[in-house]
C-alpha cells in the first residue's frame, strides 16, 4: 500500500502540473483578448454628432477592475521569467519538481517488507507500523533506524502481522534501506539496491494439539 500510495501522490502531482499549465494558458488567452478589446471599449463613435465620446455603458469600476485583473495576471504568470530552481518563492511559486525531466529521479528512503520462504515479497501497510498516515509510518521507520532501535519496530511489526490473516503465506519481517530509480521502482517493481537494517521472524501460535 505505500508504494501505491507513492503511485498515486506521484500522479496527483503530475495532475497539477497539467492544470496549472493549462489555467496558465487561458488566463493568457484572456489577456490577450482584453488588450486586443480594450481600445473599442474605451471609446465608441457617437452616430448623431460624428464624434468619438466616451462609452458610457463601461463604468469606471468595471475598467480598472479590467486593469486589476491583468495586473493580477502579470504577476502570478512573473514566476515564468525566473530560473525554476533558484527563483522558487513564496507564494508565487516556480514548482522545481515539475519544472524539467528528471529521468535519473531516484527513492531512496526506509520501509518495512514482508518475505515468505518462496520468495514472496510484500510491503507492510502504514497501519501495522504506525497508523493509517503514510508519513506518520514513514517518519515512524526513520527514527526507529536513526535511535538504533529497528530491531524493536521489527519485533511489533511483526507481532501485528501475525494476527493479520494477509500475511499468513509470510514469514519475515525487514525494515530495510532502499535505493532504487524512481519510475523502476514504482511503476516497473524493479528493486534497486538494498541493506537490512533489521530481521524479525513473525511469531506463529502452534495448532491445538501439536507440540511448539
Amino acid at each position: 500500500r505505500l508504494r501505491l500510495r507513492l503511485r498515486l501522490r506521484l500522479r496527483l502531482r503530475l495532475r497539477l502540473r497539467l492544470r496549472l499549465r493549462l489555467r496558465l494558458r487561458l488566463r493568457l488567452r484572456l489577456r490577450l483578448r482584453l488588450r486586443l478589446r480594450l481600445p473599442s471599449l474605451l471609446s465608441s463613435t457617437c452616430t448623431a454628432c460624428g464624434t468619438t465620446s466616451p462609452v458610457t455603458r463601461f463604468s469606471a469600476t468595471r475598467i480598472w477592475g479590467s486593469i486589476a485583473s491583468i495586473a493580477m495576471l502579470l504577476v502570478v504568470a512573473s514566476p515564468l521569467l525566473r530560473d525554476p530552481v533558484t527563483g522558487d518563492s513564496f507564494p508565487l511559486s516556480t514548482y522545481p519538481m515539475f519544472a524539467f525531466k528528471r529521468p535519473g529521479a531516484r527513492v531512496a528512503m526506509d520501509y518495512v517488507v514482508a518475505t515468505g520462504p518462496d520468495g514472496a515479497r510484500r510491503h507492510v501497510p502504514p497501519e501495522l507500523v504506525a497508523n493509517h498516515e503514510v508519513m506518520q509510518a514513514l517518519m515512524t521507520i526513520r527514527r526507529a533506524v536513526s535511535s538504533g532501535h529497528a530491531s524493536t519496530l521489527c519485533a511489533e511489526v511483526a507481532a501485528r502481522a501475525a494476527r493479520d490473516h494477509s500475511f499468513d503465506r509470510l514469514d519475515t519481517i525487514l525494515v530495510v534501506f532502499g535505493d532504487h530509480r524512481g519510475v523502476d521502482y514504482l511503476v516497473h517493481d524493479r528493486v534497486g539496491t538494498e541493506r537490512t537494517h533489521a530481521r524479525c521472524a513473525i511469531p506463529r501460535t502452534p495448532p491445538p494439539g501439536t507440540t511448539p
